[in-house]
C-alpha cells in the first residue's frame, strides 16, 4: 500500500510543500532507478545475511525514506528520501520472496507469494485514503507518518520472529516441483 500510495500522491504532496513538479517526478523516477538497483543487490544479500533480517531492514529503510519524503522542502531531501525509500523498496520485493522459499520451500512458498501479491492489492485504497485525509486535514504528510509507523512495527516484528522450521538450501530445491 505505501508504495503505491507514494507513486500516487508524490507530487501532489510535494507540490503542496512548495516544490515543483519536475522535483516530484525526479524523486519519483530516482526512487524507481534505485529500486531496481537494489532488487539486484538484494539477491546476494539475502544469500550472505538472513532473509528476514533482510526484510527487517528494508521495512526499516523505506519507513525512514517515507518520514523523510514526509517532510522533504527541498530536492536534496526528496533525493535523499527516494534512496532511502527505493532501496527499502528494492530489496523487500526480493527478500519476501526469499523468506518464503527459505521457510516453506518451492511449492508452497510460490503459492504463498501469489496469496501475498493477492491480498497486497488492498494498496488500491491507500490513493483514496491519502486524498480523502488531504481534504479534511489539508497534507499527506499523515498518511506518510502512519505509514512509517506500520513499517516500523513490521520491521520490529521481523526481528524479533523465530525462523519458522527454515529448510537448509539443499532441501528448498529437492522438493517437488
Amino acid at each position: 500500500a505505501c508504495v503505491t500510495t507514494v507513486h500516487s500522491i508524490a507530487v501532489s504532496h510535494l507540490k503542496l510543500l512548495g516544490l515543483s513538479p519536475a522535483v516530484g517526478a525526479l524523486g519519483l523516477s530516482f526512487m524507481a532507478f534505485v529500486s531496481l538497483a537494489f532488487k539486484g543487490l538484494a539477491g546476494p544479500l539475502c544469500e550472505r545475511f538472513s532473509s528476514r533480517h533482510m526484510l527487517a531492514l528494508s521495512m526499516a529503510l523505506q519507513a525512514v525514506g517515507v518520514v523523510m519524503f514526509a517532510v522533504a522542502t527541498n530536492p536534496a531531501l526528496v533525493l535523499v528520501s527516494s534512496l532511502m525509500f527505493g532501496a527499502g523498496w528494492g530489496i523487500t520485493v526480493v527478500a519476501t520472496m526469499v523468506l518464503l522459499v527459505d521457510c516453506f520451500g518451492r511449492v508452497i512458498g510460490a503459492q504463498l507469494l501469489g496469496a501475498a501479491h493477492q491480498i497486497s492489492s488492498i494498496a488500491a485504497f491507500g490513493p483514496l485514503a491519502a486524498g480523502m485525509a488531504a481534504d479534511k486535514i489539508g497534507s499527506f504528510a499523515p498518511v506518510f507518518f502512519a505509514f512509517a509507523v506500520a513499517l516500523g512495527v513490521l520491521a520490529l516484528i521481523m526481528q524479533v520472529l523465530r525462523d519458522p522450521g527454515m529448510l537448509k538450501p539443499s532441501q528448498a530445491f529437492t522438493r517437488p516441483v
